[in-house]
């Protein structure tokens, strides 16, 4: 666990703020940094008891009450955030939708919150397939405006509806299309940020040439393209021989982008640093075309084994997306009044489904690639659906509902053992545990995409279990993916 960061705790075990008054008035005393910031900065400045709690929390289990929050209006009131917080040695963490499930946007750190104004759509170029936007804005905010253009932003999360693009830059997020679109860092095309000294960059590609100018420029951006230089001088074949050859890397630098052939991006270089080596500003980023037509094709297996095994004669099929939700999402689903409706399409008590989506420029195209998957599955001895496992809709399908089904993008790595699969799914079946509070039977939940297997066991087995079943997965994915070369 980070240093300094704890379990959700009780609201009673959290201590005031030295900053702020005890009795919880917005307006009570203030301290230099809160004074400094309200002489510079014109979004609002945060300090109360209410804001901070608000904000010490995000997606994850963590909690860590911020030092203040800062919502700036503008690059400048960045700027004027970063003198002070420089000045006065406070850490700076940027924060988009809180939508990080391991702790990124909680520290102990003056918060900049972007999205409440930095949120827009500055320019878009139809014609180049690009946006220029700032980091706040939501990822449904930005596809709904360049809708009637016939485009889209290809990575699509599971939290479209409020994650934000400045997040996705920061996290290299993927989402259930990246079958077909990859992760964000091939979609940033430039970056205007911030370096912690407070240097205003613009980091996109640059020719040899302009590298070597780079080289030269005083300063902390000089620095940079010096010490990137060195490193592909000294590592490159250390890099190329050893850098994780999986899709989805999201687990460190992109140390990859250093020693590509052609001219180097030094924005897709950042993407996926968490805020640890720049803050954005802007970000141009690649536009899609939105596919004409789509159609589903929905295959009920009696085990989420079978499911997983059969993912990989899928993925030959060239599909725009897959998605795979085991018993316990299903039962959840059907469970629950306002998403029992959207669950209808499920035929029979399935022990899992693959939802599978293809996308072409007719109705005829998807439908006859759903039918070379029907023939495919029918040919297949080790598929077993049950039920009536079909289910076509030749519209185009943004969502499944609002109902966030586990994404499933893929197949495991090549080379993991089939027993490993086994292993796997021993470890994350339903146990037989009540949680004394919900009366629910604790579960464990999985997906698997390009790269790998997540999962994310459900705390509801008691903490003492939870915490047995994590070890356990994580001992056994450390050994899946020192094989294939894992990341």
């Amino acid at each position: 666990m980070p240093p300094g960061v704890t379990r959700n705790p009780r609201a009673s075990d959290v201590p005031p703020p030295a900053a702020v008054s005890r009795h919880g008035e917005y307006n009570g005393p203030v301290n230099d940094l809160e004074r400094d910031l309200r002489r510079v900065v014109r979004g609002s400045v945060r300090f109360d008891p209410a804001s901070l709690l608000l904000y010490s929390t995000d997606a994850s289990m963590y909690q860590v009450e911020p030092i203040g929050v800062v919502t700036p209006r503008d690059g400048d009131d960045v700027i004027a955030a970063f003198d002070v917080a420089r000045r006065q040695k406070v850490a700076l963490l940027p924060r988009g939708g809180g939508t990080s499930l391991t702790g990124q946007t909680v520290n102990r750190a003056l918060v900049l919150d972007f999205s409440q104004h930095m949120n827009g759509v500055l320019e878009v170029n139809a014609e180049e397939l690009w946006a220029r936007v700032q980091p706040g804005l939501v990822q449904d905010e930005l596809n709904h405006a360049i809708r009637d253009l016939g485009l889209l932003f290809g990575p699509d999360t599971s939290t479209s509806n409020r994650a934000t693009l400045g997040g996705m830059v920061g996290n290299n997020s993927g989402g259930s299309h990246s079958i077909a679109y990859g992760l964000t860092v091939e979609h940033v095309l430039e970056l205007d940020a911030l370096l912690a000294d407070g240097t205003r960059v613009r980091f996109g590609t640059v020719t040899p040439a302009e590298f070597e100018a780079k080289m030269r420029l005083p300063g902390a951006e000089g620095r940079i393209y010096r010490e990137v230089a060195a490193i592909r001088a000294e590592y490159a074949e250390e890099i190329r021989k050893r850098y994780p050859k999986h899709w989805r890397r999201v687990a460190g630098y992109n140390l990859n982008e250093v020693v590509k052939d052609g001219p180097l991006n030094m924005a897709r270089v950042v993407v996926g640093s968490e805020g640890t080596l720049l803050t954005v500003l802007e970000a141009k980023v690649r536009l899609v075309r939105r596919p004409k037509k789509t159609a589903l094709d929905v295959i009920h297996y009696a085990s989420i084994q079978e499911a997983l095994e059969s993912s990989q004669s899928i993925l030959e099929t060239g599909p725009y997306a897959v998605e795979l939700t085991d018993k316990l999402i299903l039962d959840l689903a059907r469970d629950n009044i306002e998403q029992r409706a959207r669950a209808a399409f499920v035929q029979g008590d399935p022990g899992a489904i693959l939802i599978v989506e293809y996308a072409g420029e007719s109705d005829g195209e998807v439908a006859s690639k759903v039918d070379a998957l029907e023939a495919r599955r029918v040919r297949s001895d080790t598929q077993q659906p049950v039920g009536d496992e079909r289910l076509r809709l030749s519209f185009c399908v943004d969502r499944l509902g609002t109902f966030e089904f586990e994404r499933a993008l893929g197949k495991l790595p090549r080379g993991v053992p089939d027993q490993n699969v086994a292993r796997l799914r021993g470890l994350l079946e339903p146990r037989g545990d009540v949680d004394g509070v919900t009366g629910r039977k604790g579960a464990a939940l999985a997906h698997h995409d390009l790269a790998g297997v997540d999962s994310h066991p459900d705390l509801q087995l008691g903490a003492e279990l939870a915490l047995k079943v994590r070890i356990e997965v994580a001992e056994l994915f450390a050994q899946l993916v020192r094989g294939p070369s894992g990341a």
